[in-house]
């Protein structure tokens, strides 16, 4: 499994000919740099429940367009904190780019991206936004690049993600988890020898997303949640994903049916140049 820092965007030979900023530039590469949380001070006053409740993703118009056309367009997403909003669409609507995107790993060329407060760009400056997007936020799935691998067990799997996630943040919400709590929280019941081929799609789901937990995930996506399962396994997956939002967590996923447990659906168009609303 690639690890989950070391996504890469897509390389600028692929940029369009019009002169997007970040056309001209790498698009952020995920890299395993803890961003410095700030220290909490006990003597102010609690925010505001308007303030604290602040969604933690908004885009307007994000796109992204590369040489051979628009990936995906006209994107407007809120995200508040505690919501498990599914992407729905097929394949070649820029589903994975998208996720990818409003987690600070994968660059955009047009459109506004604010996460966790701080504001993305697609201009080499934004480089540092994303870094700290990428310290606070996780990726359960994302295929091919990060997925439990066949040949592990489940404790081979707990352990090499925990490595990756050394140094990182540990305080606030979406603070990592211990193995044994996220397997609680996502209903994974089967023995650390198990080899990860041996468990049905359902708990690979749920082990990649127990694996995410115990990264810092104030918010979490996972790709191609409805992958190999049957609808009642697709529903379940998608009442894990709610649970895990019950936290307070942010959570995306990307499917092509929904689950019927989301509190948010966004239905993306196969033609990009239709515009993304919030479809719920």
């Amino acid at each position: 499994m690639t690890d989950p820092a070391e996504i890469a965007a897509p390389s600028v030979d692929d940029a369009p000919d019009e002169p997007w900023a970040g056309d001209r530039t790498e698009g952020p590469a995920v890299e395993d740099d803890a961003a410095v949380g700030e220290q909490d001070e006990p003597d102010e006053p609690d925010e505001p429940d308007d303030v604290a409740s602040a969604p933690v993703v908004v885009a307007r118009g994000l796109g992204l367009r590369l040489r051979t056309g628009w990936v995906f367009r006209h994107v407007d997403l809120d995200v508040d904190p505690g919501e498990s909003v599914e992407l729905v669409g097929s394949g070649g609507t820029g589903r994975s780019m998208l996720l990818l995107a409003l987690v600070g790993r994968a660059r955009f060329t047009a459109g506004s991206l604010r996460v966790l407060g701080a504001e993305l760009s697609h201009a080499r400056a934004g480089a540092g936004a994303a870094r700290s997007v990428r310290a606070r936020t996780s990726v359960a799935r994302v295929l091919p690049q990060v997925e439990p691998q066949e040949w592990l067990t489940v404790g081979e799997s707990a352990r090499e993600r925990s490595r990756w996630e050394r140094g990182r943040p540990t305080d606030g919400n979406g603070a990592p988890l211990a193995f044994d709590e996220a397997a609680r929280l996502v209903g994974l019941d089967a023995p650390r020898s198990t080899m990860v081929e041996h468990l049905g799609r359902l708990d690979q789901v749920r082990l990649a997303l127990a694996l995410a937990l115990l990264a810092p995930h104030e918010v979490l996506v996972v790709d191609d949640l409805d992958r190999g399962l049957r609808a009642d396994e697709l529903r379940a997956a998608g009442e894990t994903l709610a649970a895990i939002a019950a936290t307070g967590v942010a959570v995306l996923a990307t499917t092509s049916r929904e689950s019927g447990s989301a509190t948010r659906v966004v239905e993306l168009p196969r033609t990009p140049a239709e515009h993304v609303r919030d479809a719920s």
